[in-house]
């Protein structure tokens, strides 16, 4: 992959962290149900123990979520996290790696100062590891990403917008965080299952 740094190419609007994207009228309209798969082929990798890829080294050599790389040979533009502590509860705090001259810093999105870009030890902190998550797919995604990921610095943590959230509209141009639905969904479970209970004792 080449490593240069394409973001002065190209620019691209602010996120907004109030701002819900919602898709064009068009694209919503009623379309046939799409014909079930008999084989997930990543569900298939799965069972018979084959590592999907989920990106790409400098040198191009692929890397799953189990390789064990050196963070100097990721590219510009990879997601990075690292395992952090919340209120006693364990969450992944999500970042973009920029490389500039051979020095490593981080763009992400922190509760008390928003999005920034520190060093990558600050980032690291005093989790662990780091891990690695997917990586440009190409000179104008890695361009896309770090844009998009420095247009953005200054800008403020929100529920709605957290770190999680940031990282994937770096990446996809879309906010989303299954860190996020997965509290709802564990909040929904809790609620039912003590109207269960409650109504049980009734």
């Amino acid at each position: 992959m080449d490593s240069r740094d394409y973001s002065q190419q190209q620019s691209t609007p602010n996120w907004d962290p109030y701002w819900n994207w919602a898709p064009p009228a068009s694209t919503v309209a009623a379309r046939p149900i799409p014909a079930i798969p008999l084989l997930d082929p990543e569900g298939l990798a799965r069972v018979i123990g084959v590592q999907r890829i989920i990106g790409y080294l400098e040198d191009g050599t692929p890397i799953t979520q189990q390789t064990r790389v050196d963070i100097r040979d990721l590219p510009s533009g990879a997601v990075v996290r690292v395992l952090i502590t919340d209120f006693i509860v364990p969450i992944y705090h999500y970042g973009i790696l920029v490389k500039t001259n051979g020095s490593l810093t981080v763009i992400h999105n922190t509760k008390d100062q928003g999005v920034r870009e520190t060093s990558l030890d600050e980032f690291i902190s005093s989790a662990e590891r780091i891990e690695v998550g997917p990586t440009p797919s190409s000179p104008e995604h890695q361009c896309a990403i770090l844009t998009r990921a420095r247009a953005n610095r200054g800008l403020q943590w929100r529920w709605s917008a957290n770190c999680e959230d940031f990282v994937n509209f770096c990446y996809t141009g879309q906010k989303g965080s299954e860190q996020r639905n997965r509290f709802y969904v564990a909040c929904g479970a809790a609620f039912v299952l003590g109207l269960a209970v409650a109504n049980k004792q009734k």
